[in-house]
């Protein structure tokens, strides 16, 4: 199996890292990791983690992520699991392949009038 280069492989597919995103927005308020906890009710050390990608939040406190910066939280519960299938899988070119592949799938899956009938 091929690996892609990480920083390559964000641009085929546009993805930010969620801690990335997660530390640039703090830093841009010029919050420190005190201030946010205090703010969303999450432990700052867990807090960190998200940060270094070295944890992914859950529903909840995506929830309260969200809230606290402004963010939509669907989209941000989107960016979260691209960032678990990509904590899964791997930067390379099957989960590529296998992303595309979701897509197509969800493109017809909505294109047959079938949204709304499951998970959304």
């Amino acid at each position: 199996m091929k690996t892609l280069d990480k920083t390559k492989f964000v641009l085929y597919i546009g993805f930010m890292d969620l801690g990335e995103k997660l530390k640039n927005l703090r830093l841009d308020r010029k919050e420190t990791l005190h201030v946010v906890a205090m703010g969303t009710n999450i432990d700052m050390t867990l807090l960190s983690k998200f940060e270094r990608s070295e944890r992914l939040p859950t529903d909840e406190q995506i929830e309260r992520i969200a809230g606290y910066f402004g963010l939509d939280k669907k989209q941000l519960a989107v960016e979260a699991t691209a960032g678990k299938i990509l904590t899964e899988y791997g930067y390379n070119d099957v989960t590529y392949k296998a992303a595309m592949f979701v897509q197509e799938e969800m493109k017809r899956y909505y294109t047959n009038g079938q949204a709304g009938t499951k998970n959304e």
